[in-house]
């Protein structure tokens, strides 16, 4: 586990289908958008749609980015997150 470097909160870094780091709160939520899997010790990520199942191994969870008090200031800098 990381360190979010703005808000403190401890979040995990997957990589989704397209190669791109996401990064991810821990534990599982009935709301989440992606399905995260640990597979080789890395995280991997898929986006969900809105009626998308997880499957045996997934868990269901949000990028970090829904979470985030400070998420909007990353995106209008064009930084990296966590």
């Amino acid at each position: 586990m990381a360190s979010c470097r703005s808000c403190g909160a401890q979040i995990g870094w997957a990589t989704d289908i397209g190669g791109k780091p996401v990064p991810v709160d821990p534990g599982e939520r009935e709301d989440g958008t992606l399905a995260v899997q640990e597979a080789g010790g890395k995280l991997h990520a898929r986006y969900l749609r809105k009626d998308g199942a997880v499957t045996a191994g997934e868990r269901r969870t949000v990028s970090h980015f829904a979470t985030c008090p400070q998420a909007g200031e990353w995106r209008t800098q064009g930084g990296g997150h966590g």
